[in-house]
């Protein structure tokens, strides 16, 4: 049996009957479960938070199996390197399925990313969004970089109404931007929330902060050390030819050499600031319950 045989017969037997008929073999969707069995895949499953797999891999993992039953004697590398050909002259119907699966997964696999706020952009940048594009046409040899050269020449003549009517827009998009920063992880389900605090931890830690901001949250107070630069900075001025590293450096030496009876007045106003900190998040938590 031709490789090319093989492959419709297993598409055949893994298709849910809902396809259509293309020379005489029916082709439809892929069943996803006739992958478990690969060990690549089975731990796709076994990872929620895992991407996709892509066609390439997926194809691989399907006939591995059979390329060393059929070829014992190669290696892995060899192996690879077969499956590659193989797949870089697959019937295009076949190959169509592994892509369509790919997409569908994607296309659910970033369906919570996309919730998440997306920033507006600046006043320029907007601009340039809007005639980059048209620049680029006229000029197809242009580099991004002088495109970009000529939209800030075109930017200083832009009438000073129409940039006001940019801001102001601008301005609207921002209070939305914020209203959605507040509110949408309420918006999320349990799995949403769950799979976007592993995939975009980052984002959502910095999402976090800045809707505590929005919301005025208490700020918390810095260290003893920043207590004493403020309290003695005065005292301790920079010279004229130290920069502001090089003086918060001289006073890290001198914040070292004191004792510890010398700094107990710093750590008794941070010990007050924590206690006024916590008692105004008390407030604040009780500002938030009135509100829902």
């Amino acid at each position: 049996m031709s490789f090319l045989s093989f492959s419709r017969g297993f598409l055949s037997s893994s298709i849910a009957v809902r396809g259509k008929c293309v020379t005489g073999v029916l082709v439809g969707k892929i069943s996803r479960f006739n992958f478990a069995t690969s060990s690549q895949l089975q731990a796709e499953e076994d990872s929620k938070y895992k991407r996709p797999v892509q066609p390439y891999l997926r194809f691989r993992s399907d006939y591995i199996a059979k390329f060393k039953a059929e070829h014992p004697e190669l290696k892995l590398q060899d192996l690879n390197k077969l499956l590659s050909e193989e797949w870089a002259h697959l019937d295009p119907e076949i190959k169509g399925e592994y892509k369509r699966i790919y997409d569908e997964e994607m296309v659910e696999f970033k369906a919570p990313l996309k919730k998440i706020p997306r920033k507006p952009p600046g006043v320029f940048a907007r601009f340039v969004k809007e005639n980059f594009s048209k620049i680029h046409l006229e000029n197809p040899n242009l580099k991004a970089q002088e495109i970009i050269r000529r939209l800030g020449d075109q930017w200083k003549e832009v009438p000073e109404e129409k940039k006001k009517e940019l801001n102001k827009k601008l301005e609207e998009d921002t209070k939305r931007y914020e209203a959605d920063v507040v509110g949408f992880e309420e918006k999320l389900n349990e799995e949403e929330l769950d799979f976007l605090n592993h995939l975009a931890k980052d984002k959502m830690k910095k999402l976090h902060q800045q809707k505590l901001r929005l919301l005025n949250f208490p700020k918390k107070p810095g260290g003893p050390f920043l207590y004493f630069v403020n309290m003695e900075k005065d005292n301790f001025p920079r010279r004229e030819d130290e920069n502001m590293k090089e003086w918060l450096k001289r006073m890290g030496q001198r914040w070292r050499n004191l004792t510890d009876e010398e700094k107990e007045s710093y750590l008794f106003v941070k010990k007050r600031a924590m206690e006024k900190y916590e008692e105004d998040v008390e407030e604040w938590k009780l500002k938030q319950q009135t509100k829902i």
